[in-house]
């Protein structure tokens, strides 16, 4: 609906149209087992002490705690239960501090009861904006189209520790641990504009983005068969 508003300033009626919000609720279920791989606070900490040139002593490497930390996870609210330790610390050679956080944050987390699991919002957008791509639509017109309103959308389904050898360099190899979710599926809400796009085109750009692109590690978008997902009605 149009809103005539009048700008008196200059003598002229400025017509104002509303943008027709709605929503749908979006329940998604795995075709292929997710991995997730979550950036840890210490893998950056890493980073930034390398780049500033700040001595980080030599560890043993801890299967547990980078399972851990390659987990996304969330309170009730859906928000990401957040390292207290600060990447300051680094810049101030407090690598030690930073290190003790770091882990008591990683125990504390492998303890929880009830734990909930999460998985970005964002890579469920760009996987359905993929999705929009082999349908004809516009990329860049669909990615403000619709949004999904929460941070994290909560992953149901048992959690699991892989162990995978990746390539780092031409010559330097690791072995990584991380979470692998084998039966997983979502439910999340989806606002879009009513005006642009119909929860029928919704449906249609996360079922083709579920199938062709995917979420997480090793999905069908860079090589993989992994994070594959159909739309569950």
């Amino acid at each position: 609906m149009a809103k005539k508003k009048a700008d008196t300033s200059v003598g002229l009626v400025v017509e104002m149209r509303e943008i027709e919000l709605r929503s749908v609720q979006m329940t998604l279920a795995g075709d292929s087992p997710l991995i997730v791989h979550n950036f840890s606070l210490k893998a950056q900490a890493q980073m930034l002490a390398k780049h500033c040139k700040v001595p980080w002593p030599k560890e043993a490497k801890l299967p547990a705690l980078q399972y851990e930390a390659a987990t996304y996870h969330i309170d009730d609210a859906g928000k990401e239960l957040r390292c207290p330790a600060s990447l300051e610390w680094i810049a101030d050679s407090r690598v030690k501090d930073f290190m003790d956080a770091w882990t008591k944050h990683m125990n504390a987390l492998s303890g929880r009861e009830n734990p909930r699991y999460g998985f970005p919002a964002v890579a469920f957008k760009a996987c359905a904006i993929r999705g929009a791509k082999s349908l004809g639509l516009v990329m860049a017109d669909m990615r403000g189209a619709f949004h999904i309103p929460v941070e994290y959308v909560t992953l149901d389904g048992d959690r699991t520790m892989r162990s995978d050898m990746v390539r780092i360099s031409h010559s330097t190899s690791d072995v990584r641990f991380r979470a692998e979710f084998q039966k997983w599926s979502t439910t999340f809400d989806v606002v879009f504009n009513a005006s642009v796009i119909s929860p029928t085109m919704i449906f249609n750009m996360f079922t083709t983005g579920g199938f062709s692109c995917g979420i997480g590690e090793w999905r069908p978008e860079k090589g993989g068969d992994y994070g594959r997902f159909h739309v569950q009605q």
